[in-house]
């Protein structure tokens, strides 16, 4: 039968509509900070309006598109953390069905000064991790008078003074996620007087503040992985690889390195070192060292109370073994028997023995593997990119549950209300200490 000759043109005007139907909300954002008159621009989201799932959430929302580390939600349940908020086991669903929440606009959380790899977020946000919780984000300080909370990067932190609370139950945030290096005693200005007692809450890797905000979690896994380990070890030719962004530390891991070499092969890669494995192929850096090497040196750069980096749980993902040094407080993040801790040596030649030892005898090196894989590594990461959008730095880092956390508290704020009395005395009260196995 032939068809009519308006068909085609009735197919093309259908197929242009689609288009601009998928189009429309594949770029849907949130309203921009000048599109509504009379009302606050964020009263289109509603706290009960309806939720996708997280990660149509986050880019309707306009979040940058981030890459594949987008655990599962709910997070699994592990047995190596103390009592802290760093599992986020809360019941959303009840939450968002009471009185004072239902109904409500979202309480926004803007930064003030906003970390190195928190990406520009100029409209408010859903959070990563919980897109159904009635919170937003944004580094838009336009959007200050209206904001729940502001948040200060205490590292670069550079004002003076502390701005006027807009009103009485407005929430100062003090971030930070780096050990504390010898310039912090001049530079961030939360050290200054005007400061002192300017902040609520607190959100840092150590376990004694008001959101514990971590670089990595380890969760079990409901069915360890099955890998022909076998397989695995005949691809390996090299024995340990370490990577290096900072030539000098206060941890003085670059001089412990010196000396495990003068009893094993090390292969050294960064800005410090012959060869070169830059953050921005972080990815091709990773699948060569899971591929070749059978250690993977996650050394800290600081000996710091809870510190505890992101390489230390990216590469318990990879097919080698980590070996870890830093302030030996693992217990809180990891069981024993998963990677080797030289704290466990009482020289680095022991250390040294001890892989060569495993490095000879595959079936004790494989038992290693096998244990690490019963877990799962989970993180967030966070590309920080160039004008252009070509990615320069890659940032690993489980904070999204913190987000999620300090929204809670903000929806409960009498249970939770404080003002630290001296900012500075808390963040010292826990230095960094210089190593002391350089034997």
């Amino acid at each position: 039968m032939r068809l009519p000759r308006v068909f085609p043109r009735v197919l093309l005007v259908v197929a242009l509509l689609l288009t601009a139907y998928s189009l429309s909300a594949l770029f849907y954002s949130a309203p921009t900070r000048h599109a509504s008159k009379g009302a606050s621009p964020i009263q289109s989201f509603m706290a009960d309006e309806p939720v996708q799932s997280p990660d149509q959430s986050q880019t309707s929302d306009n979040w940058p598109v981030f890459s594949r580390n987008y655990y599962p939600h709910p997070i699994p349940r592990s047995p190596f953390y103390p009592n802290f908020t760093i599992k986020w086991d809360f019941d959303t669903a009840a939450f968002l069905q009471r009185p004072d929440v239902r109904g409500k606009p979202p309480k926004i959380m803007t930064w003030a000064v906003k970390t190195r790899y928190m990406p520009p977020l100029p409209e408010p946000v859903r959070l990563r991790f919980c897109p159904e919780m009635p919170c937003r984000m944004t580094t838009n300080m336009t959007y200050k008078d209206e904001s729940a909370a502001l948040m200060w990067a205490g590292q670069i932190m550079r004002e003076p003074t502390p701005p006027e609370r807009s009103h009485p139950d407005q929430i100062f945030l003090f971030h930070n996620h780096e050990p504390q290096a010898p310039e912090w005693t001049s530079l961030p200005s939360f050290r200054k007087p005007a400061w002192k007692s300017a902040f609520n809450w607190t959100m840092h890797y150590r376990f004694d503040s008001d959101i514990v905000s971590l670089y990595g979690f380890l969760a079990k896994r409901e069915k360890p992985l099955v890998k022909n380990y076998t397989a695995i070890m005949a691809k390996k030719n090299k024995i340990a690889a370490w990577l290096v962004s900072h030539c000098k530390t206060y941890g003085q891991r670059e001089d412990y390195i010196k000396l495990l070499q003068q009893h094993m092969q090390v292969d050294a890669y960064g800005g410090c070192a012959p060869r070169k494995c830059p953050r921005d192929v972080d990815d091709s850096c990773f699948k060569m060292i899971n591929s070749e090497y059978k250690f993977f040196l996650a050394f800290e750069n600081a000996f710091c109370k809870d510190y505890i980096s992101e390489k230390f749980f990216r590469y318990l993902e990879a097919d080698v073994v980590v070996v870890a040094r830093a302030s030996n407080e693992f217990r809180f993040h990891s069981p024993p028997g998963i990677f080797v801790n030289t704290a466990d040596f009482a020289s680095v030649k022991e250390l040294a023995d001890h892989l060569l030892y495993l490095d000879s005898h595959p079936e004790e090196y494989i038992k290693i593997l096998k244990a690490k894989d019963a877990y799962q590594p989970l993180y967030e990461d966070y590309p920080i990119r160039r004008p252009d959008g070509s990615i320069y730095y890659m940032h690993y880092h489980y904070e999204g549950v913190s987000y999620c956390e300090m929204c809670r508290r903000l929806w409960d704020l009498d249970k939770y209300r404080k003002t630290i009395p001296d900012i500075v005395e808390w963040f010292d009260k826990e230095n960094c200490y210089p190593p002391r196995d350089l034997k």
